[in-house]
């Protein structure tokens, strides 16, 4: 059995809070999506992706530590992948990812290489 350290349970604490501050600023922005975000790294590191389009495909930001920057550059990751399969930024019933075109497997966009 491991024991964790102190303050690789305090790393653990504050990177599960920004994770949920990110998160909900995506969901604000762009109501009704479903969006993936982990932030990892002590906290410098976060990864957005929408898990209807692909659990492995996504964008990783370069965190700086001020929440008001973090947050516009997690947004405009969220924006850019929604931008690349022309999906609504607007609120949405997510109908418009059923309509997208996927390959044998499943996969979206695994033809084109969109992400």
């Amino acid at each position: 059995m491991q024991i964790v350290e102190q303050h690789e349970l305090k790393e653990a604490l504050y990177c599960d809070k920004l994770c949920k501050r990110l998160g909900a600023s995506l969901v604000k922005e762009y109501p009704n999506r479903h969006w993936g975000v982990h932030v990892h790294d002590k906290g410098h590191l976060c990864d957005v992706w929408i898990p209807e389009l692909s659990m492995e495909d996504r964008f990783r930001i370069l965190l700086t530590g001020s929440i008001t920057v973090d947050e516009k550059a997690v947004k405009m990751a969220a924006g850019e992948i929604l931008e690349r399969f022309g999906l609504s930024k607007f609120v949405t019933d997510n109908s418009d990812l059923m309509s997208l075109a996927r390959d044998h497997k499943g996969v979206i966009g695994a033809k084109k290489g969109e992400i």
